[in-house]
């Protein structure tokens, strides 16, 4: 059972600050409305592949100040309305990011890498 589920009408989900060290797959599904979500200042070393899958409205993703060490440029396919994306401040460096991340991605507005070694 989803822990979102019923919850189609939410736009925005803070879950900063909880100590969140994973996301499990599919664990937004249900939140097909949602336009912004921050997950900033977690403990957040590894995103599933899935963990977005649903998010067909997202906007404003916030991942900033967290232990991300890789971004898979597949990551966010399913964020095709994707305008912001924050991952600074991961301090064990975001180490790699794929080559085609940005092509992927033309919509994105804003990317916010502030903090992190970048190595592509």
């Amino acid at each position: 059972m989803n822990s979102f589920s019923g919850l189609i009408s939410l736009h925005e989900l803070h879950v900063s600050s909880n100590l969140l060290t994973m996301l499990p797959p599919y664990v937004f599904t249900a939140l097909e409305n949602l336009t912004m979500l921050d997950l900033s200042t977690n403990q957040i070393a590894h995103i599933s592949g899935t963990s977005f899958h649903g998010l067909h409205s997202l906007k404003y993703l916030e991942l900033r100040g967290n232990c991300l060490n890789q971004i898979d440029g597949n990551l966010l396919n399913s964020l095709s309305y994707l305008e912001k994306l924050d991952i600074s401040q991961n301090p064990y460096s975001v180490q790699s990011v794929s080559a085609n991340f940005l092509s992927k991605h033309s919509g994105l507005l804003l990317m916010r890498v502030m903090h992190s070694d970048i190595c592509c």
